[in-house]
C-alpha cells in the first residue's frame, strides 16, 4: 500500500509541471481564435457598410 501512494506521489511530481505548461498554450490558442473570430466580425460589419 505504502509503495502505490509512493509511485502516485512520483507521477504526480512528474506530470503536474506538464500539465501547468500545457494550460497557458490552451489560452493562447483561445485569445488567437477569439481575435480571429472578432477580425472577422469587424470586416464583415466593414464590407456590409459599404
Amino acid at each position: 500500500m505504502l509503495i502505490t501512494i509512493a509511485i502516485i506521489g512520483i507521477l504526480a511530481a512528474v506530470l503536474l509541471p506538464i500539465v501547468q505548461k500545457a494550460q497557458p498554450d490552451k489560452l493562447e490558442a483561445m485569445r488567437r481564435k477569439s481575435y480571429y473570430i472578432l477580425e472577422q466580425t469587424v470586416n464583415r460589419m466593414k464590407t456590409d457598410d459599404s
